[in-house]
């Protein structure tokens, strides 16, 4: 059957956000490789691009903040609670006159237990094709390295404590290669490829760790890389 009614548009295209909130081209390529909440705003304070990441820690969908004001979308708090966002946002005055701009931790996404303490970074970025200072906002979860931390700390007293028990103990300076094998530890590396950087044995590698662990207290690897992480050896 026949009708003169239009087709309507494919679901596709009906979801396609307006131009003036579509998702924003010419941003620096670094700015996509961010493994971190990332979400950018223009010259008139108002969202352009929002990945995944900053998707989730915001609690809305990067479609519901294209084209709205960046302090309405974000609403950051301060530790305490108060307000920081707004419409004379100041890391946004700072930006566009090309000042410094500090890291700030705030409480950012949705009240409640699903707020998240973040160090927000915001890097002003030319966009000659706009002839505008576009603002990139960086997100770092802060309760994530706070338990990090906490882990380490509590890894790293129990060395603390077995060393109070022995009052005999008497810690040594490491050597240098001892040093440069804790470090290697303590970046994510493992053992046979510190043996393969460093020219020896996995053999020597083990004695070496077996060396160091007890010159400085600790009862196992982790022990000691978590007190080279936390400044403690």
């Amino acid at each position: 059957m026949r009708t003169d009614r239009p087709c309507a548009p494919p679901l596709r295209e009906r979801c396609v956000p307006p131009p003036h909130e579509a998702p924003l081209d010419g941003l620096p390529a670094w700015v996509h490789l961010l493994d971190v909440p990332v979400w950018v705003s223009g010259s008139d304070r108002r969202i352009r691009y929002v990945n995944s990441r900053a998707e989730t820690l915001l609690g809305i969908r990067a479609a519901d903040c294209l084209g709205r004001p960046c302090h309405r979308v974000v609403a950051a708090r301060r530790v305490d609670g108060r307000p920081f966002c707004g419409a004379e946002c100041p890391l946004s005055r700072r930006g566009a006159s090309g000042e410094t701009m500090p890291a700030v931790d705030l409480m950012v996404g949705p009240r409640g237990p699903r707020a998240r303490s973040s160090r927000l970074t915001v890097i002003p970025v030319a966009d000659p094709s706009a002839r505008e200072v576009l603002l990139v906002h960086t997100a770092t979860d802060l309760g994530r390295a706070r338990e990090s931390e906490r882990y380490l700390e509590r890894v790293a007293e129990r060395s603390a404590a077995l060393r109070e028990i022995d009052p005999d103990f008497q810690p040594r300076a490491l050597t240098p290669r001892e040093n440069e094998i804790l470090d290697a530890l303590a970046d994510d590396r493992e053992s046979g490829e510190i043996a393969r950087t460093l020219g020896i044995s996995h053999t020597t590698v083990r004695n070496h760790l077996q060396r160091l662990t007890a010159a400085i207290g600790a009862h196992s690897t982790h022990e000691a890389v978590a007190m080279r992480l936390l400044g403690r050896a």
